[in-house]
């Protein structure tokens, strides 16, 4: 009983989120992905309750638009603009969309080719170099954002992906490669958690340009050159050709290479790329052997810790990673991303990117047929008050049909005959509003809602 009257809040959330801003993909899909394994102890309430988290602790109004704090309340970083950005697109929340993109363009730098200053504060700009991690997941947020709500965005995408080939894509020796920013880092340094292929080949499909495939394969040599043998753990900085950082440039695994498993993770999740999965595989049999309550926010690449504490920036990311490796590794480092609770802004933003993901919620805006839609236009209701009947078109696909009322209360289910149309005799139906949910044969569901 209580799974049923959650698909039907569910269903109640997704009509009201359609009838204010129009996504074509409401929160949450819950889709499970062509690749890999998804955890069977979380799932998307923990998602939305920590968005609802962000919303009120963690995003500030600045003029007309919002901006997602820092350290402290009055400084923005780029990247975190990205993180957030994203997290909205997939949330469907264009309200909160729009005023994080209208304040991205607000602190756009000529220091980084028009891209965004790295470090600001509401009324300017403190550092106005770039960092390019940031300018791609705003990239991608655009075409997630094409996705929901089509308009503008995906053009406003083609605009920045082309800034950030002119700004920040190089060639090292055969090589495709990231600069760290506008005007710095290349083939002796370059920071590998700014890399997700996965993002690269969707970039590809949407200007038809093969750099964006070669970077996306190129990122492997780049990532495999400096993993170590044993652990698979990466260095923060490293040059092309895998020598760690060192000095200022972190050579140890950190707080910047602790976001790669869920960067490389996405192409297998997404693409099946056999070369993602069996690094996630080799990094995550080495964090499961440490066990998931106990990884430390730090290691030198042979695998000592460095760090002190478990939190869900290391944690989560292990988790996405062993997406591609097992179903048990999965769940005992999803189960630990559940039952942390972050109060710092960072880990915050990566919990809730990992979190998407984990629940079938950080979909690939080329994936159709695997997203178990919430509303399908061509599903339509005709009431005829005088029969006493409604009329339901587009149930081709569908093999469960049930009236519902608001509160959850199944009061008609019957199995369909996969007939597109379906007449329903509602005569005995009080006045008032009613919950209409189809499913097919896989689980997914759509809901529509009809006055009687």
């Amino acid at each position: 009983m209580k799974k049923h009257i959650q698909s039907i809040v569910i269903c109640v959330f997704a009509i009201i989120s359609l009838h204010l801003s129009g996504q074509t993909k409401p929160f949450p899909q819950n889709i499970t992905y062509p690749y890999g394994y998804k955890p069977t102890t979380i799932n998307s309430t923990l998602a939305q309750s920590e968005y609802t988290k962000l919303k009120t602790s963690f995003l500030v109004a600045c003029d007309n638009n919002v901006r997602p704090i820092a350290e402290t309340k009055d400084i923005t970083k780029s990247e975190f603009v990205g993180y957030v950005m994203l997290i909205a697109a997939y949330q469907g929340d264009k309200e909160n969309y729009d005023k994080l993109w209208n304040f991205y363009k607000s602190k756009r730098s000529s220091s980084a080719n028009n891209m965004m200053a790295w470090k600001v504060n509401c009324g300017g700009i403190i550092d106005a170099g770039s960092i390019t991690d940031a300018d791609i997941d705003v990239a991608f947020s655009l075409i997630i954002a094409h996705r929901q709500w089509k308009e503008d965005y995906l053009e406003k995408a083609k605009t920045l992906i082309g800034i950030l080939k002119n700004s920040v894509v190089t060639n090292c020796a055969g090589i495709t490669t990231l600069k760290a920013g506008y005007g710095y880092g290349g083939c002796n340094e370059t920071n590998i958690s700014y890399y997700t292929p996965a993002f690269f080949r969707i970039f590809a499909q949407v200007t038809n340009d093969n750099i964006w495939t070669a970077l996306a394969d190129d990122t492997y040599t780049i990532l495999n050159n400096a993993a170590n043998a044993t652990t698979g753990l990466v260095p923060d900085w490293q040059s092309v050709s895998g020598t760690a950082g060192t000095r200022s440039r972190s050579g140890n695994y950190q707080y910047d290479a602790c976001r790669v498993p869920w960067r490389i993770a996405l192409d297998y999740l997404w693409n099946g790329n056999t070369k993602a999965q069996q690094w996630c595989t080799k990094v995550t049999n080495w964090a499961n052997g440490k066990g998931a309550s106990n990884i430390k926010d730090g290691y030198t690449l042979n695998g000592n810790a460095i760090g002190q504490y478990n939190n869900s920036a290391f944690v989560g990311a292990f988790a996405v990673g062993a997406m591609c490796n097992s179903q048990s590794i999965t769940n005992s480092f999803s189960t630990r991303l559940g039952e942390l609770n972050e109060s710092l802004a960072y880990y915050h933003y990566l919990r809730l990117i990992y979190l998407h993901v984990l629940s079938g919620n950080f979909w690939a805006p080329n994936l159709t047929t695997d997203v178990p839609s919430v509303k399908n236009p061509a599903m339509k209701i005709y009431s005829n008050p005088a029969s006493g009947q409604i009329t339901v078109e587009g149930m081709m696909r569908f093999e469960k049909i049930e009236i519902i009322r608001i509160n959850g209360n199944t009061l008609y289910s019957e199995q369909t005959n996969a007939s597109d149309r379906v007449v329903l005799n509602v005569r005995s139906l009080e006045k008032g509003a009613y919950l209409l949910k189809a499913t097919d044969k896989a689980g997914a569901y759509e809901c529509l809602k009809f006055l009687k």
